[in-house]
């Protein structure tokens, strides 16, 4: 969901936005002094660098900068600025390591099937765990 405002959001190359995302451009909060201040807006543009994953579920917040070469953790609340090359996670959303650290342990963890797609994807994954369709 990109909100009321989408124009206020910048999306870099490479992004990747998982279900279930929202950003929220602006704070509605105001809403309810607008009765005492007619011209009340607190709206402000969200960005996002180039090769980002957005996990499954995260809400990113007004004013937001995420950089590049970030991935961003399933249900995160992003609240503030993320730098380049790290995985933040978490509400709020921290930085909970490098980039680098990411990929050494994502090598060593790998079951070596992300270059296949769609059915073929799926017989291999079936084959690697021994899953058999019944």
């Amino acid at each position: 969901m990109f909100g009321s405002e989408p124009w206020l959001i910048t999306l870099g190359r490479n992004v990747h936005i998982t279900g279930n995302c929202q950003f929220i451009t602006h704070d509605g909060g105001v809403l309810i002094l607008r009765h005492k201040y007619p011209d009340l807006e607190l709206s402000f543009p969200i960005k996002i660098g180039d090769n980002v994953f957005i996990g499954f579920g995260s809400i990113i917040l007004p004013g937001v900068t995420i950089g590049d070469n970030v991935i961003i953790g399933a249900g995160s609340v992003i609240n503030k600025d993320i730098p380049s090359n790290s995985v933040a996670v978490g509400v709020p959303c921290k930085v909970v390591k490098s980039l680098d650290d990411y990929e050494k342990s994502a090598i060593q963890k790998s079951i070596g099937l992300g270059q296949f797609k769609g059915k073929e994807k799926d017989d291999a994954l079936r084959k690697f765990y021994k899953y058999t369709v019944k």
